[in-house]
């Protein structure tokens, strides 16, 4: 196993594995290559706390949001006292898969009102509390049947966040005009999403989210999928409603209000992409949105996956560090548009970044870990796609001599990482993105053609729910029980 690693992690410049050796270790212990270290250290030597993970005897079949806030946008006149909170209702529909008193979701928003239905039936809510990780417990007066579906109901309020802790943010900047002003944005990986609506917050479950925003009358609204309705709701604002999502999990939740202005560009499958900034910035989002409709095609042939919405957009929120790539709306902090000064370094990576999050539809969207810790599946194939998908060849040079010392290091460095690739709990680190794309890449030139067409079962067969790393490599042994045999 060691070995095997090793040459994974040259990759094809240092080794010449044999394909059908490699596919036969990896079948005998797929998990045990990434748990373990590959020197020998176990996982349990890192002794590690484990992320929260619910209870997974409900499936939830939708959620219904609606946001109400409270923030400084030009011209939206509030009371002051209410600055940065916002106003909550959510509604969720479940069923359980066996006979319970008691339901374990997620809550960091302040509690106002919980009540649960089957149908017009109401059915007694004993008591609540919130435990540990923000863990809400609820307890009924009678035992809750499979096969039904039940609603909770809520409403609350909670306060929002600075983008750095998650949630729902603001942001405060000049306009062009020189004047003050806010924009609204949301952060909800890896268990924020509680900090804007209860939820079950834990990306195994995965739903259909029906999200409606109450806004001032002139700003500008985003959330993962396009506007469904407009309607006013008083002198000063609108309540938009949103076209129902994807089956996704909670964190992948997102929306948007501002006074924003756009760039559209379509992919040659006509999917919509939109580069969003604040107003003042359109003359430099051409090419953002260039990139990301011309990113879709490359990814749509890649795998051989279809991109499953009608629009991408890609928001700078002046705000967020790094980026974050909800389904259908990823929300950045300054790639998108062209400052004036960018030299060639800065535009790669832009588009590096570009490429990584439209990865991200695919590979953590389309497909989820079905636990934090399992991130490489996300983050590592992200971060492999950063260069594949970068049609131009210049810049696809340039990025590509940035990851040979990645590969190097991943050899070097890998014997004394801090922790595996796969582990426990979750790791945004560059053992995550950096070590594992370029593990990925060693993969690639080992498996040839075949890597792209078990990555094409992989998304195909386990679309719109959750996997594990032992689902990706059993992808990887359909191909060669397919084809019998792997190109050389």
């Amino acid at each position: 196993m060691r070995r095997l690693l090793l040459c994974l992690a040259i990759g094809l410049a240092n080794c010449e594995p044999n394909n059908d050796e490699i596919l036969k270790k990896i079948e005998e212990d797929p998990v045990n290559a990434f748990l373990v270290h590959p020197f020998g250290k176990p996982k349990l030597a890192f002794q590690l706390e484990r992320n929260d993970r619910l209870p997974r005897h409900v499936v939830v079949h939708s959620y219904d949001i609606r946001i109400e806030p409270f923030f400084d946008y030009l011209g939206f006149e509030y009371d002051k006292s209410l600055r940065d909170t916002f106003n909550g209702e959510t509604k969720i529909v479940f069923s359980v898969l066996q006979p319970t008193t008691q339901i374990v979701l997620a809550s960091s928003v302040d509690l106002q009102a919980i009540s649960l239905t089957l149908g017009r039936q109401r059915i007694k809510v004993l008591d609540y509390e919130t435990k540990a990780n923000s863990l809400l417990v609820l307890r009924t007066a009678e035992e809750l049947a499979p096969r039904k579906n039940y609603t909770l109901n809520f409403k609350y309020s909670s306060r929002m966040q600075r983008a750095v802790y998650g949630g729902v943010f603001t942001a405060d900047y000049r306009n062009p005009e020189g004047n003050w002003t806010a924009l609204l944005a949301t952060q909800f990986e890896t268990i924020s999403a509680r900090k804007a609506f209860p939820c079950f917050d834990d990306p195994w479950f995965k739903s259909v989210f029906h999200i409606s925003l109450i806004h001032p009358r002139n700003a500008k609204v985003y959330s993962n999928e396009q506007i469904a309705e407009q309607r006013y709701f008083d002198e000063q604002r609108l309540l938009t409603r949103f076209k129902p999502s994807p089956k996704m999990s909670t964190y992948l939740v997102a929306f948007a209000i501002g006074d924003f202005e756009e760039v559209e560009a379509y992919s040659k499958s006509g999917v919509l992409n939109r580069a969003i900034s604040v107003r003042g910035r359109k003359p430099f989002l051409r090419n953002g949105a260039l990139t990301g409709a011309a990113v879709v095609d490359a990814m749509e042939g890649l795998v051989n996956v279809s991109y499953p919405l009608k629009k991408l957009d890609h928001l700078d929120s002046v705000a967020l560090l790094g980026a974050m790539e909800n389904w259908g709306l990823i929300i950045y902090g300054g790639t998108v548009y062209e400052r004036l000064g960018k030299n060639m370094a800065e535009l790669v990576l832009d588009r590096r970044i570009i490429c990584h999050e439209t990865a991200h539809q695919w590979f953590g969207n389309l497909v989820t870990a079905d636990r934090w810790g399992w991130e490489f599946i996300h983050e590592s194939f992200a971060t492999f796609f950063e260069t594949k998908a970068l049609l131009d060849p210049d810049f696809m040079y340039l990025a590509e001599i940035a990851q040979v010392p990645l590969i190097r290091n991943a050899v070097e460095g890998y014997s004394k990482a801090r922790h595996p690739i796969v582990d426990d709990v979750g790791r945004f680190d560059r053992i995550t993105y950096a070590i594992g794309g370029a593990l990925l890449t060693s993969v690639r030139h080992a498996l040839g053609d075949n890597f792209y067409k078990g990555l094409h079962i992989f998304l195909t067969e386990n679309k719109y729910g959750s996997a594990g790393l032992d689902t990706l490599i059993e992808s990887f042994i359909k191909v060669r029980k397919a084809f019998s045999g792997v190109a050389r």
